[in-house]
């Protein structure tokens, strides 16, 4: 699945072609997070690892601080009753930071391939 900027009808007609996602993995945040919390079934689980649509591209300059606060202000936002009344989680992680921790981050990836875990369906890329 091949995203434009922001999710438009296209995209969301291509993902209702698979219905809900017990695992959606999101770098991108704003409209994006929204799309991906909208996406996740329930007892489903989505992950959060970066912001790059919102934060990555501000100008730079004076500009850039004026574009960084606008993206702060219109962060999406988690209403915990809807998670719990579906059974969904949302987690986060710091990218950057954890690529300086390859052992860690091995441990990890050999743990879910040999669980299985959310490799049991092939991945669509977005």
């Amino acid at each position: 699945v091949v995203r434009g900027a922001k999710p438009d009808a296209a995209f969301r007609e291509r993902l209702d072609e698979f219905g809900q996602f017990d695992v959606v993995m999101e770098s991108l945040g704003g409209a994006w997070f929204r799309e991906a919390l909208e996406r996740c079934a329930p007892r489903g689980r989505l992950v959060h690892f970066g912001a790059t649509a919102s934060y990555g591209s501000a100008a730079g300059g004076p500009r850039k601080w004026v574009s960084l606060a606008a993206a702060y202000v219109r962060r999406p936002f988690v209403d915990p009753g809807e998670l719990t009344s579906t059974n969904r989680a949302v987690f986060g992680f710091n990218l950057i930071w954890l690529t300086e921790q390859e052992t860690y981050l091995a441990e990890v990836l050999d743990a879910m391939v040999a669980r299985g875990g959310v490799l049991r369906r092939p991945p669509l890329i977005g």
